[in-house]
């Protein structure tokens, strides 16, 4: 549209821009009307009904005949007014669009992404139906491996350092599944407070997380609790401690494949809350609150680390915001947990998780999340 076209345009939306104007539009719409006949329906003065049809009438929309002193008006573009009005009463609901519909439009129109023209991550449509299914893999590695059919258990843990399942291993508390027909990965069961539970240790990483996790799920897992260490953001606060993560940044590649853009992926606050009060109750401490989700913890500057502080992210850590993105898409409940054992490697004891002690008590507080997490789902 030229600037001439589009000045124009404007005049006439401006002339129709007022609701006295409108009422007039729409009467002389039924026929033509002089003054007074308008004045007798439109609660307004004479004085005040000739300058809106002046208005009307320098820009195009409205006309009159005029007879001795009496002038009568009728709208003399009435395809123009009637498509208008139309219009307006049609009242049309407002239309949202996500970053995804976006993204999605401009990748159709032969464009690039909002985003970044040449960066496929968001090309990405994560309602499509994927073609690779975990069901699919998992029986063919199954029959390859002759294994029998499995069934997990209903809840199970993803320890990404693997400290967890070693000091189980070391104090005959965890027995390997045979049966497990993932690659890479070994699944151990073992118990705590009478309920089996499935541990798988070293899925480190959003990727890899999520792709063992779907596995879990797709083999009869119904509910995922998720524990990382993580380095700690604010500076008022001492390693170790817990963080029950409520939501977690997204810088990360893993979670726009299962949700549209957006900053941050959320864990279900019911499940948070429900959480959080068995653990206060079996004097279990954690500190709730949001996490950073990295791809390149060697890529962690100063100015980032002070901007995530600003925001109040506590911890930062490689899987949270995939998982929980991935709990979302799939309607599966997870639960994430950092221990914050690190100030980056920055501090003299960072990393230092507690020992045996420091491992009870993560396997406490993932047991006790855990059996929330299935009560809930039954």
């Amino acid at each position: 549209m030229n600037l001439d076209t589009a000045n124009v345009w404007a005049d006439v939306l401006k002339a129709l821009a007022h609701p006295t104007r409108l009422q007039i539009v729409a009467e002389l719409l039924k026929g033509t009307k002089c003054v007074t006949d308008i004045q007798d329906i439109l609660p307004a003065s004479q004085a005040n009904i000739s300058q809106h049809l002046t208005v009307l009438r320098h820009a195009g929309i409205v006309s009159f005949t005029q007879a001795g002193s009496q002038r009568c008006y009728y709208v003399c573009r009435p395809k123009l007014a009637s498509s208008v009005m139309a219009l307006l009463a049609e009242d049309e609901p407002v239309m949202c669009k996500s970053k995804d519909d976006v993204n999605r439009e401009k990748l159709s129109a032969g464009g690039g992404t909002v985003f970044d023209n040449d960066a496929p991550l968001l090309e990405h449509t994560h309602t499509d139906e994927p073609v690779f299914l975990p069901g699919n893999m998992l029986e063919s590695a199954r029959i390859q491996k002759n294994l029998p059919p499995l069934v997990v258990p209903a809840g199970c843990l993803l320890d990404f350092d693997g400290e967890l399942v070693d000091f189980l291993l070391r104090t005959g508390e965890a027995e390997l599944e045979p049966s497990w027909p993932c690659f890479h990965t070994r699944l151990y069961r073992w118990r705590a407070n009478e309920t089996e539970y499935g541990i798988i240790g070293g899925t480190v990483g959003a990727s890899f997380a999520v792709l063992v996790a779907e596995e879990l799920f797709t083999l009869g897992c119904q509910a995922l609790v998720t524990i990382s260490s993580a380095g700690l953001l604010p500076e008022n606060l001492q390693p170790p401690l817990f963080l029950l993560i409520e939501k977690a940044l997204r810088d990360e590649g893993t979670s726009y494949h299962y949700l549209p853009p957006e900053r941050f992926a959320q864990a279900s606050p019911s499940l948070v809350e429900a959480v959080a009060k068995r653990l206060g109750d079996a004097a279990l401490h954690v500190v709730r609150g949001t996490s950073w989700t990295t791809d390149a913890p060697f890529r962690e500057t100063l100015k980032l680390i002070s901007a995530r502080r600003d925001e109040g992210i506590i911890a930062v850590e490689m899987e949270a915001a995939a998982l929980l993105a991935m709990g979302t898409a799939l309607k599966k409940p997870v639960i994430c947990f950092a221990h914050i054992t690190n100030a980056m490697a920055t501090r003299d004891d960072d990393f230092e998780k507690g020992g045996d002690i420091g491992n009870e008590t993560a396997l406490k507080v993932c047991a006790t999340a855990l059996s929330v997490l299935l009560e809930q789902n039954h």
